[in-house]
Formats: C-alpha cells, sequence, structure tokens
C-alpha cells in the first residue's frame, strides 16, 4: 500500500484483497471524518482519495457560511476549522464550530490541575467513539495515523491540530485521547432526556486490536467489562443531579449546542418542533443557574462551547453565543468559582 499525504488530503494506492465498495466503506469507517473517492481502478490497484469532509460538505442548514462572520469575525470555507478563545478573568473561553476542536484547550491545560477533575458534558451525544489512531506505545501522548504512518505527540498543539485536521480525532471522538493521558478523570454526561442514575459507573479503557489491509493496529476504545489499561468514572445525569455527583474540585464546563435543542437524529421520520428564543433563553439561563448552584470551593478551568452545525440550527448561534459570554461574565464578576 502506497500512501501520498498533501494538504490534509491522503491518497491510498492499495492492492484490493476484498471488492471495492467494501474496500471503500472500510476506508471511511476508520477515518470518520473522510470521504473515499476512488480516482482510479484496474484489477490490481484501487487508488482512493481521502479529502476532509468539509472540502465536500452541503449543510442541510443554508445559513451557517453567513453565520460564522457574526461571530467569529471572519468569513470561512472550511467552517469546521473555525473557533476563538478569549479570557473571563483567568477563566479560558473558547467558542468553536466543531466539537472536535475542544480538544486543543483541554490538552493545553496546565498538569498542576490534572491531578483530578471533572468534566460537565452538555451534550446531546456521548462522543465516546474511537479515534482512529494506533496506540503504539505506552506513553498515550504518542500515537500515530497507522495508514499514513504520520506520528503525533498529542502534547504538542500543532499536532493535535493535524490529527484533528487529518481525520483521525472526529467530532465524535475527541474525549478518550482526553481521557488516556490523564487517568483521574470523572466525565459527566448531561442530557435533558435521558433514563438517568445517579450512581457514578466505571468505564473500562483498553486497547482493540484493528486489522486493515496488512496492517494490524491498537485503537483506544471503552467497555463495561474488558480492560488492559485503566477504569474511569462515567455518569449519565439530568441537569438536577449535577451538584450530587461531582467529586472533584477542578471543572471543565463542555457545552456542545445540540443539548438544547438537536434538530437532526439521523432519522427520516425524525420531526422536531421549532424551538423559540423564549425558551432557548430559558434553557441556557437555566444551566448557568445549576452550574452557580454547585457547593463548594470549585473551578472552572475552562469553558468549551461548540456550535454543531445541522444539529443546532444556525439561526439560533449570534443570541446564544452572546447569551453565554453574558452568562460567563456574570459568573466571573461574582466570584464563583472562577
Amino acid at each position: 500500500m502506497k500512501v501520498t499525504k498533501y494538504d490534509h488530503t491522503i491518497c491510498l494506492e492499495i492492492t484490493p484483497s476484498t471488492n471495492v465498495n467494501k474496500l471503500v466503506s472500510s476506508v471511511e469507517s476508520l477515518y470518520k471524518d473522510k470521504i473515499a473517492i476512488v480516482i482510479e481502478l484496474s484489477e490490481t490497484n484501487i487508488k482512493i482519495l481521502l479529502i476532509p469532509e468539509y472540502r465536500h460538505i452541503k449543510y442541510f442548514d443554508d445559513n451557517v457560511y453567513n453565520t460564522i462572520p457574526k461571530i467569529f469575525d471572519k468569513k470561512s470555507l472550511m467552517p469546521h476549522n473555525t473557533f476563538k478563545s478569549s479570557f473571563f478573568k483567568k477563566t479560558l473561553v473558547f467558542h468553536t464550530v466543531d466539537h472536535t476542536w475542544a480538544l486543543l484547550p483541554w490538552l493545553n491545560i496546565n498538569c498542576e490541575y490534572l491531578k483530578k477533575i471533572t468534566i460537565l458534558h452538555f451534550d446531546d451525544h456521548d462522543d465516546l467513539g474511537s479515534p482512529f489512531l494506533d496506540y503504539y506505545s505506552s506513553n498515550y501522548h504518542e500515537v500515530r495515523d497507522p495508514i499514513a504512518n504520520r506520528n503525533y505527540n498529542l502534547l504538542y498543539i500543532e499536532d493535535v491540530f493535524d490529527a484533528i485536521a487529518y481525520g483521525n480525532i472526529g467530532i465524535g471522538s475527541f474525549i478518550l485521547p482526553f481521557i488516556a493521558q490523564f487517568k483521574d478523570c470523572h466525565l459527566i454526561h448531561i442530557r435533558e432526556d435521558i433514563n438517568h442514575s445517579l450512581i457514578a459507573k466505571k468505564k473500562r479503557l483498553f486497547l482493540k486490536q484493528c486489522q486493515f489491509q496488512e496492517l494490524t493496529f491498537n485503537r483506544l476504545d471503552i467497555s463495561d467489562s474488558e480492560s488492559n489499561l485503566y477504569d474511569f468514572l462515567y455518569s449519565k445525569v439530568t441537569i438536577d443531579e449535577i451538584k450530587d455527583i461531582i467529586d472533584t474540585d477542578l471543572l471543565i464546563v463542555d457545552i456542545d449546542c445540540d443539548y438544547f435543542y438537536n434538530k437532526n437524529k439521523w432519522d427520516n421520520k425524525f420531526y422536531k418542533s421549532e424551538l423559540t428564543f423564549q425558551e432557548l433563553e430559558k434553557k441556557l439561563n437555566r444551566v448557568f443557574k445549576k452550574l452557580r448552584q454547585i457547593k463548594g470551593k470549585r473551578k472552572i478551568i475552562c469553558f468549551t462551547i461548540a456550535l454543531s452545525p445541522d444539529f443546532f440550527p444556525s439561526k439560533y448561534w449570534e443570541f446564544t453565543y452572546k447569551k453565554i459570554n453574558l452568562l460567563i461574565s456574570d459568573i466571573a464578576n461574582s466570584n464563583d468559582f472562577l
């Protein structure tokens, strides 16, 4: 297999061991955020171009490109690559279009904070998918792309950026690379409509052996039973139960805006009535009211907020961005947590 890389696009030349459709499907299932296009085909060789999905994506939401400049002060041909950061007093606030980029500030947190930390993950999805990375070393920041044979050191922000841009880490798989490095972590997943339990459950992190063509490599995965690495705490709760389950003094507050309203359930039969701005404001106020009610001297290290195109409609983005900044500013000025 020959691999050529350029500008976050990868060209694979493969001697097929299976039919073409199956091979393309297999490649796309590995690179979650890539589109696989067959550009050359013969009996002995298949050439597949792996293109980042954001280069080809057509949003159901036609207003995405028009809304981005109102928030991020720039036009973007690649909205998945758009983010900005600011500080409210000493606390980092990181706004992004694509949730994957939340990993950048997380991995840039000063290690002194990471003795024990809780992630409050407000999201309609758990985002606990397996990143397409080969964990070849006992140092879980040293990983590689098993097909392109590109090494990453996830302690370096440039490598994290490339791992996301090349599709090795995606919108549903950005949490496990953080947990793998900083083991004493409690992930609290908050959803509005769940069958929940106040009991924190142990999820087990392990390396799953994968095979692609002639390659064998280890991918990070989670399970309730199998483990050869370690356990981390995972809780799935409603917002009213947060204060009863937090067991650390250090917090990351991670908000995917589809927590407030998810228009897309990947089901053609699914229909959800429109959310009014009054209802949205009420939900936003409720989240931050609950955050302020958490008792004890806890420190929020950073806020990460994702707009999530095609899940959370862009017509709500500008209002949500301004309202969240106002609510965070109120917390900062009251000296709660920060």
